[in-house]
This record gives structure tokens, sequence and C-alpha cells, in this order.
């Protein structure tokens, strides 16, 4: 395409916008390059580049010599560019001769005082997605400038420009380097999430690098970093309109048209998502306020490898949390263990010395005294109850309980757990069955730990059945024996039937009023039941009775 020689051109004058930009400081130093490149090149004037935005305006990215913003060759170029923007748009290459240019007085004395003689005006591309206007000053002798000269400014400018986005790379490429290094030889902590928020903002020319967290649509900004000004955090009613938006891609917001002037920022933004080992977890956001340029394919491909790392790292943070919370749960249940044990054995010499007032061996009681020390045994017992349970638990939660399985046969096992509630069934006047299905005959058990997992539903079915039946059967259900306590007591809603297995939960009723309890036999037969290998599940209805089941494996697999 030939150049386009300009003789008295007809000059449409507008109010230009000058705006000295960049904060990108490998952009800065490619622009100062090319154009000293080409000024020395071919041996001219001046050479200054401008950048068209999306809103038509002019920004002087770099000039050879360096000129003042308010510089009349500035303002110059900002005129001629507007003038001849059409054909710039087309990718033609305009000449102007100094003495054949019609611009208003104001300008055309610049011309007169440079005593400019020519003038080349073409595009050029600033990045993968922008482009700008280079303006060559001849100030010195009339150049009279041919398709050939422009044709090797565009080759000088693609050879640069390849060159620049080499280097880019490099820096790109250095910074994963550097995240690799903190992940693999440095103690991970948040000092080391914020140094990378840095680097990130600081490699890709950032004025504010954010983690937000979001959980069920709840969010919240983690750790941020921001360029030397006050941190302006991304407001609530940004959070709104977006919270329609898929978080979990990647993500390019680029002067939206539907935030006003009070939107938390003005020029682009990037958001990408966070998945640690698999789960999403938030979004890692870039945003620069002071430029409307997306970022390209290449930029992102390297962003979204540091969201990788970013994962990792919370990841390790999240695993160091969880390591310092289960060092101190131990601690915890390693002192309360040893308080139970300091407990026991005063509790045992209150229950003997309880044990011999109530056999009357030194001597006969009269009836107020009897009732008191019923009283005191009763509440020992109760209290020595609650501590062995609470020994036993804490003992599991802290991962101290080992279970010792040998082959037992079930129905010994079955009877003399019902043996150990039997008298407190006769008292109620309820009938205490077992039932025991023909194929079921040995077990791969704990002795201890299976007979007291089947005392505790034995005895809590007791407790809140006031007639009627306590039936225990045991029967072959998959790879698993069952074993299920019937009874016909008050029944248990479904909304409180997942509370019953936490510990110190009761129902809230009469019966449970009326029956002391330590609020640990359930919790802690669960969890028996879990480290067998099983589980404990319960079908209940308010005034048709409950049955708990137990389920262990039929045949232990070491």
């Amino acid at each position: 395409m030939r150049p386009i020689r300009v003789h008295q051109s007809e000059v449409i004058h507008v109010e230009p916008k000058i705006r000295c930009i960049d904060n990108n400081h490998f952009q800065y130093e490619w622009l100062q390059k090319l154009t000293s490149l080409l000024k020395n090149s071919l041996n001219i004037s001046f050479s200054l580049i401008l950048n068209i935005n999306q809103e038509d305006e002019k920004r002087v990215y770099y000039c050879v010599p360096s000129l003042d913003i308010n510089d009349d060759l500035a303002d110059l170029s900002v005129e001629i560019s507007y003038s001849y923007g059409k054909l710039l748009k087309r990718g033609e290459g305009i000449i102007i001769r100094g003495d054949e240019v019609n611009l208003p007085r104001s300008t055309g004395e610049i011309v007169h005082n440079y005593e400019i003689y020519s003038i080349l005006i073409t595009t050029i591309p600033l990045s993968d997605t922008s482009s700008g206007i280079l303006c060559l000053y001849n100030c010195e002798r009339e150049v009279y400038w041919a398709q050939r000269d422009i044709n090797f400014i565009h080759n000088l400018i693609e050879q640069a420009y390849q060159l620049y986005r080499q280097e880019r790379a490099e820096h790109y490429q250095q910074l994963i380097n550097e995240v690799i290094y903190c992940l693999n030889y440095q103690k991970i902590s948040l000092n080391t999430l914020d140094h990378i928020l840095q680097r990130i903002g600081e490699v890709f020319n950032c004025t504010e690098v954010i983690l937000l967290k979001i959980d069920n649509n709840d969010m919240g900004i983690y750790r941020s970093w921001h360029l030397n000004y006050p941190q302006n955090e991304l407001s609530s009613e940004w959070f709104a309109s977006t919270a329609a938006d898929d978080w979990q891609s990647p993500r390019q917001w680029h002067k939206p048209e539907s935030l006003d002037c009070r939107s938390p920022f003005f020029g682009s933004l990037v958001s990408l998502p966070i998945f640690p080992q698999g789960t999403f977890w938030g979004a890692l956001l870039l945003k620069n306020e002071n430029s409307e340029t997306k970022k390209i394919a290449q930029e992102i491909k390297y962003l979204e490898l540091l969201s990788e790392q970013i994962g990792i790292v919370l990841f390790r943070l999240q695993q160091q949390e969880l390591a310092i919370n289960e060092d101190k749960l131990k601690k915890i249940n390693e002192f309360l263990s040893h308080m139970t044990h300091e407990l026991r054995a005063p509790l045992s010499g209150v229950l003997g010395f309880a044990k011999m007032l109530q056999e009357q061996i030194y001597g006969t009681l009269n009836d107020k005294q009897t009732q008191y020390i019923n009283a005191i045994a009763s509440s020992g017992e109760h209290l020595l109850a609650l501590v062995n349970d609470f020994l036993d638990l804490s003992k599991i939660e802290a991962n101290y309980e080992e279970l010792f399985r040998e082959k037992l046969p079930v129905e010994d096992i079955c009877q003399a757990s019902l043996s150990m509630v039997r008298c407190k069934a006769e008292e109620q006047k309820l009938d205490l069955r077992l039932e025991i299905a023909p194929d079921v005959d040995f077990c791969n058990a704990d002795q201890q730990r299976l007979k007291q997992i089947l005392v505790n539903l034995l005895s809590n079915a007791i407790k809140f059945t006031e007639k009627g039946s306590v039936i225990l059967k045991v029967e072959k259900v998959e790879q698993y024996l069952a074993f299920s306590v019937i009874d016909t007591g008050i029944g248990i809603p479904e909304e409180e039937q997942e509370r019953l297995f936490q510990p110190f939960i009761q129902l809230n009723n009469s019966l449970s009023r009326k029956h002391k309890g330590t609020g640990l036999g359930l919790a802690l037969s669960r969890r028996l039941a879990l480290l067998h290998g099983g589980d404990i599940t319960l079908i209940s209805q308010p005034g048709k009775g409950s049955c708990f089941r137990l389920k262990i494996p039929h045949a232990y697999i070491f």
C-alpha cells in the first residue's frame, strides 16, 4: 500500500485530551527502546508514540528526545492524529510536508518554530490487543519518504515487538520459578502468600491483587496487595452486581458499562479460580485502575499456572492449620485423660465407704442417714460412669484406643450383656428377649468393647421404655453382623435423632429428666462401632418405639 502524501489538506479541529501514562514497566522500556532505535536508524529529529483507547483519547507514551507532556510537539501530534484518524485506522502511512499542512494558528506556529520539513505517521502494534500511532519528525533537512521506508519501519517494529514478547515471557517464567522455589525450599506461611501476590502485581503491572475467598456465595478478601496507595477494596455493591457470574472459570472485565463512577475499578479486572486439591476455594483478582488493556492469551496462561501454585499454598496452609489444631486437641485430650484418672481413685474410695455404710458394718443407721448414704452412693456411681465414659471417649479422640479382636461366640456375648440389664428390666416389668438368626454363630470383635456397646444400647432402651418389651435381635445383613435393640418406648422425633450421637446430648422430655444420664453413652458407642469398621443407625417414630442397630463386619479383614 502506497503512502498518502497530503497537500493543503482540510483538517478537522478537535479539543485533544493528552495523558501521559505508563504504569507498565516492561512496555515502557520496550517503547523507549523502540523510539530510540527509530530515531537513530532513520536519522530523524523526533520520534513520538501515541495510543488510542476506547474513548478515542490520545495518550503519549514516549518521545525521543524526551519531551514534557505539555510540549508543543505532543499537541501537534495529537492534532494530526485526530485529523487523519480514518486513514490511520485503515493502516495507511501518511506523509506530510511541513509547509503544506493546513493547521490552526497555534499548531501552525509549532511547525514554523521547529522548522519541521516533513512528518511521517503510521500505525504500530503496542500489544496483541492494542495499537498505537508513530509520529516521526524531521527538523534538520527534508526527507523524501517512500514506501520502502514505511516497510522498513514496520519490519523493525515487528522484530522489536517479538523481542518484547519474548522478554515478557521470560519474566513470567521467572515468576513461576520463584513461586515453585518457595513451595519446595521455604516454609509456607501467610507471608509466603503475601509475597506471591506482591510479585504478581509487580510483574503483571497491577494496582491491586486480591485473593477472594468464596464459600456458599459468601465472599471476603482473604489476602491482598496494592500499589503504593490506600487500598480500595472491591465494594459490596460490586459483589452484588456480579453474584451471578461464574467465578469458577477465568474472566475479564474491561470498563464495564453496567458500573457507574462509584464502581470499585475504572480500568480492567481479571479473575482466575483457585482449586486447592480440586475443590473450588475462591478467585485470584488482578485489578488495574490505570489501564483498560485486556490480558492476552499468553498472560492468562501464566496466570492460570500461578493460580494453581496459589492453590497448593492454600492447601498446605490448611494442612498446617489442621495439624496445629489436632496437636492442640491431642494435648487437651491428654490433659483430660490424666484428670479423669486422678478423679477415679477418690471416687472409688467414696463409693467403697458408702458401700460399707449401706451394709451397716460399723453400726445401725436411722432412716434419714440411710436416705443420705443411698443418695451419696447413687451420685457417686453416676459420676464414676461419667468419668469412665469420658476417659474412653478421650482415648478414642486422641487415637489411643486399641481393639483386641478375637473370635467370639455371638450368643455368649449377648447373654452376658442381657444379664447386666435384666434386673432393671424386671423392675420395670419389661419383656427382655434375645432372638438370634440360625446362620449366626461367631463374630470377630473386641469382647469388652462389643459388650460395652450392647449394654449401653440395652440400658438406654430400658430407661426410655415404660411398658412393653426390649428385644436384642442378631442377624446377618450382607457382609455385616447386625445387632438390633428394639423397644416399645417413647420413640424419637426425626429432627432429634442425629443429635443423640453427639456428646452430652439428651432428649428434652419427661423421661430424660426423670432418669439421670451422662449423655456420652451413644456417642461413645458409635465411636467404638466405627473403630470396628461398622456403625450404629437408628429407626424411630414418636410413640412407636425405636430400633438402634449396631453393624460390624462379619469377618475381620487384616
